[in-house]
């Protein structure tokens, strides 16, 4: 009688969990979005977890579910309260942290870092932890390389070569040869509205309205079939008001129309291929991104352009060539000299032209703006480099600064000392 053969089945892999940490506000949770992304199409396999607030990841739930496996909403605002005190509020927590942990986490990555963040780190029960978190001992501990730079270089000057999302991706360990970018179109070429969001968190970063005003003005005058779509939160409606009250656009404002304090999704939904997107670095450009529409930026203030723009190609960031811009938010500034150093002559030819062509020619620009107004901006063309970094490409001039020579030298240093990555720069 012979012997029954049994099948041997090889015992299968258990599937990783990765949980990425990411506190702060919306737009830092779209540029975790980006790099969960990047993480899906490196690691199919993986089980991609977000842990962030919830009154930050809710407005935007539908774009996070596009990415993430499951999302932890972590309500501390109604779990700190005064009706259950101390105890209560600690076990409140205590209980969420719980439904987190229930998880079976391969590593724990923090992208934020605040202190409540770091806090919040340490309660993950994880087998790795990457990014911030506190000890037994209440030190502060960051292990890898790329979190350590983060901390010690992102808004604390201006030669930080990364945009936000590959830093985040960096710090995940994704190759991002592996990427999402792409260079097809998704605005058509010929274009009839804009959203417009003209508003930002602090005054150093907001154009004054005046200056939109105008840039409204000689639009519509110009194009009788364009609309203006004005997005922004309820709080914002005084500025709307001035805007919209000037009396040069008396004849024209029934072509603008106010979307304030609209759900996001209802705005994603809005913004079509027939749109342009013009604001100020914001929440909604990174919100745009993930739909590619062609987008303009005017940066200002405190505003990084290369850590910040949104994550796609082919847009424009315009900034000024002020000697403090870059500043930082306690900066004293009387004067906002680089507001008045952003002409509104080239928002307007740039704006022309993204609307009919999806792209920016430099002699027309030349044509269309005085050399005087030319020579006190910056305009920059994101692209991506051979790794899959996302760059700023100076449209106006050919010649690097010596900030963009520093840029990027660090860049091909950090790049290579801590991931082993040669890049091949042209750099002088």
């Amino acid at each position: 009688m012979s012997a029954e053969k049994v099948l041997q089945v090889p015992p299968q892999e258990e599937k990783k969990t990765i949980a990425l940490i990411q506190i702060t506000r919306i737009g830092d949770i779209l540029q975790t979005c980006h790099t969960a992304r990047l993480l899906k199409i490196n690691h199919p396999n993986f089980k991609i977890i977000l842990v962030a607030r919830k009154q930050f990841v809710e407005p935007i739930r539908f774009i996070a579910e596009q990415v993430f496996d499951q999302i932890h909403a972590i309500d501390f605002k109604g779990s700190i309260n005064l009706t259950d005190g101390v105890e209560g509020s600690t076990k409140n927590l205590l209980n969420q942290v719980k439904e987190i942990n229930a998880q079976n986490i391969s590593a724990s990555i923090n992208l934020s870092f605040s202190k409540t963040s770091c806090y919040f780190h340490a309660l993950i029960k994880s087998s790795h932890k990457l990014g911030p978190y506190f000890d037994l001992s209440h030190n502060k501990i960051i292990q890898d390389k790329w979190s350590q730079y983060l901390y010690s270089s992102v808004m604390r000057g201006d030669l930080n070569p990364f945009n936000l999302v590959d830093l985040f991706g960096s710090i995940v360990g994704v190759n991002k040869a592996n990427t999402h970018l792409s260079n097809k179109e998704y605005s058509q070429e010929k274009k009839t509205n804009i959203l417009l969001h003209p508003f930002a968190s602090l005054d150093k970063k907001r154009w004054q309205e005046n200056k939109w005003t105008e840039v409204i003005f000689k639009l519509l005058k110009e194009r009788k079939d364009l609309k203006i779509y004005i997005a922004g939160s309820r709080h914002d409606q005084a500025g709307f008001d001035k805007i919209i009250s000037n009396p040069i656009l008396a004849d024209l404002k029934n072509r603008v129309i106010p979307l304030l304090g609209q759900p996001l999704t209802e705005l994603y939904k809005k913004v079509d291929s027939s749109f342009l997107f013009i604001g100020h670095d914001s929440m909604v450009s990174h919100l745009l991104s993930f739909k590619n529409v062609k987008s303009l930026t005017v940066s200002l203030g405190t505003v990084r352009p290369q850590e910040t723009a949104a994550y796609a190609l082919n847009n424009y960031i315009l900034s000024p060539k002020t000697k403090c811009f870059p500043c930082f938010p306690d900066t004293k500034c009387d004067f906002y000299q680089c507001h008045a150093d952003i002409p509104y002559q080239a928002v307007i030819s740039m704006t022309n032209q993204l609307l009919d062509a999806n792209s920016i020619n430099t002699e027309q620009l030349k044509k269309d703006v005085s050399a005087f107004h030319l020579n006190s901006i910056t305009i920059n063309k994101t692209s991506v480099n051979k790794v899959g970094q996302l760059t700023l490409k100076n449209v106006l001039e050919d010649e690097l600064s010596a900030r963009e020579i520093y840029r990027s030298f660090y860049q091909i240093i950090w790049s290579y000392c801590f991931s082993e990555i040669d890049l091949n720069l042209n750099t002088p």
